[in-house]
């Protein structure tokens, strides 16, 4: 059976090539990348707002439907203006919510290891990562934009290993393949 993600190396290339552009620019220049993601994002979310108005223009609707868009409609054009002109308000926000959550997981979990009678050998785990999620929780609340670009870093260079081995896999299959003039794949290929 030919397997439809490994059947075209040039596909495969391209995709590696995008995630390593993608991945370094989050790990080159994160505070760029990160405030145009989310200024991206304001983007579209202005657009469904207005589209949301615009829908509930039309006369063929119902009137309760209408004032549910309306309200949608609104309330997404001011979303899409604060994440489109205040991307670091939104990031920093959504790195303190995370940091609190956290902390909360951390005290819960440390407290529910107080109260059940653990085995020593386990018990150790649970203290641990209940003191590994409070002071995350310490360290994204402490400087969150920072903190934010820590964690773009970090996913950066996992997308650029995840272009480096499919750009990899995209040479192996050129290498041992047979294709068609279109760079799809005629013969299975077995490594």
């Amino acid at each position: 059976m030919r397997n439809f993600w490994l059947s075209n190396y040039k596909s495969i290339a391209v995709r590696g090539l995008g995630a390593i552009v993608v991945g370094g620019l989050m790990v080159f220049i994160p505070d760029v990348t990160l405030e145009s993601f989310v200024m991206v994002v304001g983007g579209l979310v202005l657009a469904v707002g207005a589209f949301a108005l615009f829908q509930a223009s039309q006369s063929e609707i119902s009137k309760e439907r209408r004032m549910f868009r309306n309200v949608e409609g609104v309330f997404n054009l001011i979303l899409g203006a604060i994440l489109l002109f205040f991307p670091n308000l939104f990031i920093n926000i959504f790195v303190v919510v995370v940091g609190i959550f956290f902390m909360f997981l951390g005290i819960l979990q440390f407290s529910g290891a107080l109260g059940f009678k653990i085995p020593l050998r386990l018990a150790w785990f649970y203290y641990a990562s209940s003191g590994f999620l409070l002071i995350s929780g310490i360290i994204l609340l402490t400087n969150p934009f920072e903190s934010a670009v820590t964690i773009l870093r970090f996913l950066g260079i996992i997308l650029m290993i995840y272009g480096i081995s499919e750009a990899i896999m995209a040479y192996r299959i050129k290498k041992v393949g047979h294709y068609d003039k279109n760079g799809n794949l005629i013969d299975e290929i077995s490594f």
